[in-house]
């Protein structure tokens, strides 16, 4: 649990979350299955949990505040940020 971070989800709602999205990418559409193929050997094989609405920025760690991302769209969304 990250300090001073406003809410929290469980796993079954990280879940319901990637079913909504069909188990793709919210920005690119990759599915999870495609990932394990691509990115097989590394630890880069499942979606990440990314928040819309950065914590830094005032976001929350509720599930209404998180989107699955595969590795390549989360990396380039931070170096928008820069």
């Amino acid at each position: 649990m990250r300090k001073n971070v406003i809410g929290s989800h469980t796993w079954q709602e990280w879940e319901e979350v990637k079913a909504k999205y069909s188990y793709c990418c919210a920005l690119c559409g990759i599915s999870e299955e495609k990932l394990a193929y691509k990115w097989r050997k590394t630890n880069f094989t499942k979606l990440t949990e990314d928040h819309i609405m950065p914590i830094a920025g005032g976001g929350t760690n509720y599930i209404k505040n998180i989107q699955p991302l595969c590795i390549s769209c989360n990396a380039k969304k931070k170096d928008q940020k820069n």
